[in-house]
């Protein structure tokens, strides 16, 4: 990445916009505006139209974006859509959170208030890590999945691309979940999460046994 200040426009203009946008450092990130659907005056940025407006902002105003959509599989697609435009993808990192000088975190990627991201873990492209979440050592974030607010992995976990753990869900060492899975608020994850299964409960277990 380089030195400076990145010219960023933000994508999303919801709850977590605001919330990544809290996050942001702005002696890093310089946010000309938002795209969305319609405006929200919650959010204190000019608004700056839908979705047809990206191509223009990319030859006139912006570098790079952000894309601020908790939804996994919207924030997937629309991080392609502009990095086929040639945005670079932006990563938000709050001055509040700890993350390893030994872990790495992907373009695209929010870590957020109170957040830890231990010594050897991944972070994905497009991955969020929620407000006071903690990834512990050795685990790996896929692309685009999302720890909720106060989730926590212990050591060596794995969470596959596109999988979502809800509030304070707890996963236990060395457990892998799945692509696309799911795992309810609360719950403590003790075995394997096989692909596009949700889990819940304490021990989780899938729903559909439950």
């Amino acid at each position: 990445m380089s030195l400076g200040t990145e010219k960023v426009v933000m994508i999303g203009g919801g709850g977590h916009a605001m919330s990544c946008l809290d996050a942001a450092d702005p002696r890093r990130l310089e946010f000309v505006g938002y795209v969305s659907p319609k405006p929200d005056e919650r959010l204190p940025l000019p608004y700056l139209g839908g979705d047809d407006v990206l191509e223009e902002l990319q030859r006139t105003a912006a570098t790079s974006a952000f894309v601020a959509l908790g939804d996994n599989t919207a924030r997937r697609s629309l991080c392609e859509v502009v990095t086929r435009m040639g945005f670079e993808l932006a990563t938000v990192v709050a001055d509040t959170a700890r993350v390893s000088p030994y872990a790495s975190v992907a373009p695209g990627a929010a870590v957020l208030h109170g957040a830890l991201v231990g010594p050897r873990s991944e972070i994905g492209t497009g991955a969020v890590v929620n407000t006071a979440a903690s990834v512990d050592h050795d685990c790996v974030v896929g692309e685009y999945a999302h720890l909720a607010p106060g989730t926590h992995l212990a050591g060596g976990v794995h969470v596959g691309e596109g999988s979502f753990a809800g509030v304070g869900a707890s996963v236990i060492p060395d457990v892998r979940i799945g692509p696309w899975a799911v795992v309810g608020a609360g719950a403590v994850v003790i075995t394997h999460v096989p692909p596009r299964e949700t889990v819940v409960g304490a021990p989780a277990r899938s729903r559909r046994r439950s």
